[in-house]
């Protein structure tokens, strides 16, 4: 939580917060990540257009 007045930052706990995240048994890593941000935004390749164009 930011303290402008004191130009810092203080730690805010939530109550009642499970630490541990919840993911659906039948869905795998990659089928979360497609939900989580769709078809075709997940550089999966080296051939991706996204890595020749900035990385190669």
């Amino acid at each position: 939580m930011a303290d402008r007045s004191a130009n810092t930052y203080m730690k805010r706990v939530a109550n009642n917060f499970n630490d541990d995240a919840q993911f659906p048994a039948n869905k795998t890593f990659e089928e979360l990540l497609s939900l989580a941000f769709g078809d075709g935004r997940i550089i999966d390749t080296a051939d991706h257009h996204i890595v020749k164009e900035h990385w190669l």
